[in-house]
């Protein structure tokens, strides 16, 4: 199943049970704004999301373990993102060229890091514990480090369409 390059979605849920987001499957929604992704999903494919240029809220589930290459690519309103607890792998690209990132928290459980990630995201701030690999990756990538004791809590955005 895919909706690439459809213009007619603000908001997915997606139903518990799906076990991976394909490659391409939203790319280039220019109206999605939200997407929740279920605890049972373990991968979200490349450019699952690349190109969703109104999207602002992500929910990602702790359960995921992967985040393809271009996954988020040029999603250009994402501005604070949580990466759960389990993710062991982020891609190359997947977040390169979302201008509007200001905050990402990058969970202990991270053992691989794709190239270029967060390349053209010149607000950021990665936020994780000391001595993390997140704390690691910021300084090599010269990344502002928001050090915390816990990974804080998602708080949804506000999206431009009232959702009910």
């Amino acid at each position: 199943m895919t909706f690439f390059n459809c213009y007619a979605m603000w908001t997915v849920w997606l139903p518990e049970g799906l076990e991976s987001i394909g490659d391409s499957a939203f790319c280039e929604c220019f109206s999605l704004e939200k997407v929740v992704v279920p605890a049972s999903c373990k991968r979200i494919g490349e450019n699952a999301f690349k190109g969703c240029t109104a999207l602002v809220d992500v929910q990602l589930s702790e359960g995921l373990e992967g985040i393809g290459d271009y996954a988020f690519n040029s999603c250009t309103l994402l501005k604070d993102l949580v990466i759960p607890e389990g993710v062991m792998e982020l891609g190359n690209f997947a977040f390169e060229n979302c201008t509007a990132l200001e905050t990402v928290a990058i969970p202990e459980t991270i053992q691989f890091v794709g190239g270029r990630l967060f390349d053209g995201d010149t607000k950021l701030s990665i936020v994780g514990k000391s001595g993390s690999y997140a704390e690691g990756f910021a300084q090599q990538q010269r990344l502002r480090f928001k050090l915390v004791g816990e990974a804080p809590r998602y708080v949804p955005p506000k999206t431009s369409r009232a959702k009910k």
